[in-house]
């Protein structure tokens, strides 16, 4: 799979009447997210124009499983309060993501420069980098690649974000990959381009 047809099929995605409906409802959540509480369902039933009792079924019905804790609050919508492997530092204030894209593109989004900190799924390599709106700095190792996922399925985190990774290098991406014909590894400016393109969305 090239990069140029995954994020083909992302824009299609994100721009289709499914995808406008989760940028709508999901800009306003992952902003209720970053005051690093976990939002109710009425709250995010109300961001969203649904009722509470509804709100998770209207996201599923959208391929957009919401991140619940165990009291029924939402959690994570690309964004997370939850420690994962994928975090990003802005002004001081840490949060995590559900993909390596998230990383990229949420650092445009809102417009900062992001210390962003992951692992390599293969080697164990930390991996650490600054984003901004003009783009990635200080990439360690600097071999980094990034796999990105073909984004189709009923849960965007299993057939898109769990796929879409930063590793250490090109071979190791190719290892994790060599089965999945789905998915592009990207150097890190084309991932970084594919994120710029997804943030002018929201």
């Amino acid at each position: 799979m090239d990069v140029a047809s995954v994020r083909q099929r992302l824009l299609e995605k994100w721009t289709s009447p499914k995808g406008l409906d989760l940028i709508r409802a999901g800009g306003p959540l992952v902003a209720s997210l970053m005051q690093g509480k976990p939002v109710s369902l009425d709250e995010a039933g109300r961001l969203a124009g649904v009722p509470a009792d509804q709100i998770l079924d209207w996201w599923a019905k959208r391929d957009y499983i919401l991140e619940c804790d165990s009291c029924g609050n939402v959690v994570g919508a690309g964004l997370s309060i939850v420690p994962a492997r994928h975090s990003f530092e802005i002004e001081g204030r840490t949060f995590w993501a559900w993909c390596a894209m998230d990383c990229l593109m949420f650092a445009v989004v809102l417009g900062k420069e992001a210390r962003v900190r992951s692992t390599c799924p293969v080697t164990g390599t930390p991996i650490t980098m600054l984003v901004g709106k003009n783009g990635v700095r200080e990439p360690s190792p600097a071999s980094v690649v990034v796999t990105i996922a073909w984004p189709d399925g009923p849960d965007i985190r299993k057939s898109f974000c769990d796929r879409t990774s930063f590793y250490a290098t090109r071979e190791a991406a190719l290892e994790a990959t060599a089965e999945q014909k789905d998915v592009a590894v990207a150097t890190l400016e084309e991932a970084f381009a594919v994120g710029k393109d997804l943030a002018a969305l929201f």
